[in-house]
């Protein structure tokens, strides 16, 4: 099985280690990101899971969408992902309604989801010196409020 290093590949959140492209070709070809680790945690798994595809560019578009929030390691968020990843492409344009929904598959507020919904709200600046977890949830709240949102 080849191993590619590619610069454009986020490091793993959960370990910290630089990621490789992995090609295999056993019915058909297949695409996946592992991290490095030879000592990598379980959760490691699920953005290997996550980032399979017959298609190398979109491999490491998964593997680094994976890597940019504190996702829940768990069977539902990684099959809510999957359905909704396109849509979350662009956090920019996504609709108030779903980055609040992506909030709830994290693991805490500080995410990028959570940082637009308060940006949308005009709260960025209170969100980015909020310095625990508490306070960003309290910001991210008021601020999904201010749009009819309510979040857990």
């Amino acid at each position: 099985m080849p191993t590619y290093f590619d610069k454009r590949l986020k490091p793993c959140r959960t370990c910290g280690t630089a990621p490789a492209l992995e090609h295999w070709a056993s019915g058909g070809p297949v695409y996946a990101v592992r991290c490095n680790n030879p000592h990598r945690p379980d959760t490691c798994s699920d953005a290997f899971c996550f980032s399979k595809t017959s298609n190398p560019e979109e491999t490491i578009a998964r593997w680094n969408f994976y890597q940019s929030a504190p996702w829940r390691h768990d069977r539902i968020t990684l099959d809510w992902l999957d359905r909704r990843k396109d849509d979350l492409r662009e956090i920019e344009s996504a609709p108030v309604a779903l980055l609040a929904e992506a909030c709830t598959y994290c693991q805490s507020w500080d995410n990028p989801f959570s940082a637009e919904i308060a940006r949308r709200a005009g709260n960025i600046l209170e969100y980015e010196r909020a310095s625990d977890a508490a306070e960003k949830g309290k910001i991210v709240r008021a601020a999904a409020l201010s749009f009819g949102i309510r979040v857990f």
